[in-house]
């Protein structure tokens, strides 16, 4: 099992518009949790570079535990994130969503499947 972290994408110097992107998670890992409150526009895309039949779904947390440093980061409260339709994001394919919360942290979660590697695109834009 292990922690995968974010890969940031500086998209601009001005710090407007960012991709981030966990890669290769599998359902035995943790994606380490990032906090992007400040880019209220958001769109996932979560694709298999592997394996197939997983759960892949977007996360989102307001718990102050949610922050990987706190001393209780395991018992944070998590909730599904949610498309503009109000669906859960959510999938077993490849598929790509407009994300509508705006929590403090999120993270993308993996469970189940024939071992699956899967990897979260997340392309965000800062409203001035």
């Amino acid at each position: 099992m292990a922690t995968i972290k974010v890969t940031d994408y500086h998209i601009d110097t001005a710090d407007v518009v960012k991709l981030l992107v966990w890669e290769n998670v599998t359902a035995s890992d943790t994606a380490y949790p990032i906090n992007i409150g400040k880019f209220s526009d958001k769109t996932v895309q979560i694709f298999y570079t592997s394996g197939s039949g997983s759960t892949n779904l977007m996360q989102w947390s307001n718990d102050p535990r949610a922050n990987p440093t706190h001393a209780s980061h395991a018992s944070a409260v998590w909730e599904t994130m949610t498309d503009n339709l109000g669906n859960n994001i959510s999938t077993t394919t490849n598929d790509g969503y407009q994300c509508m919360e705006n929590g403090w942290w999120v993270r993308p979660t993996v469970t189940g499947g024939s071992s699956p590697i899967v990897n979260f695109a997340l392309h965000m834009k800062r409203t001035m």
